[in-house]
């Protein structure tokens, strides 16, 4: 059951409940990136301008009890493209082209839906849309809150303007046009857990939470019955 996710105790006296176990994990931090810049002058009335980023972000992110940890990673793909055109002294065109594209991915090295399966929760499986794995609370214990184990977001700005500069006599005359798409795809989420379930252990009926826990009894529970992971 969910105790083959509770590591022994390794540190401290026989009868602490307390910080009683120490382990040192990874936290892995890599971070790729370059950068493309273009400057280009276009005669005398007119310069251009391009910029291209690309940024890869790669880590590793414990987990609680015995858990494996959490493999992440950031893309992001960035361009900048201007163009700044003197028509005549007193009339400026100033247009600009860009966006910005983020991919974020979770992994995680465990089969949370066979896991959850083998608890025999009533009602939760034996299908689900994503690996996860319950959301289990224990009133002044460690609890499990991996929830989602693997997940995509993503994230796609694109915006245009132009902007026209006129100065006119003692008027300065500035119109423009600015436009902007934008597009979030994230995982579907209501509450903790989701499809696995949630459950919050107090100490309710035995007095102590840790024995509800071990009784099956707990204080609350939820579900959410995502029907897409995203």
């Amino acid at each position: 059951g969910l105790l083959k996710l509770y590591p022994l105790p390794n540190t401290g006296a026989p009868t602490q409940l307390s910080n009683n176990f120490i382990q040192l994990r990874r936290a892995d931090y890599t971070t790729d990136q370059y950068d493309i810049r273009i400057d280009n002058n276009i005669g005398t009335r007119q310069n251009a301008f391009g910029r291209f980023t690309h940024k890869n972000i790669v880590q590793t992110i414990p987990q609680q009890l015995l858990v494996p940890s959490k493999s992440q990673s950031d893309g992001y793909n960035l361009l900048v493209l201007a163009d700044t055109f003197a028509i005549r002294p007193n009339l400026l065109n100033e247009a600009r082209f860009g966006f910005t594209l983020n991919s974020t991915a979770q992994t995680l090295p465990f089969d949370g839906t066979a896991f959850t399966n083998g608890l025999n929760l009533v009602g939760i499986g034996p299908s689900f849309p994503f690996n996860g794995l319950p959301d289990v609370n224990i009133s002044n214990f460690t609890g499990l809150n991996t929830d989602r184990g693997n997940s995509t977001q993503r994230s796609n700005t694109t915006q245009a303007t132009d902007n026209l500069s006129w100065v006119l006599k003692n008027h300065d005359i500035k119109v423009g046009v600015d436009y902007r798409h934008i597009r979030v795809t994230r995982p579907l989420s209501f509450v903790s857990g989701n499809d696995y379930g949630q459950f919050n252990f107090q100490n309710s009926f035995t007095g102590y939470a840790f024995a509800d826990f071990l009784l099956g009894l707990p204080q609350t529970t939820a579900i959410a019955n995502v029907t897409d992971g995203n």
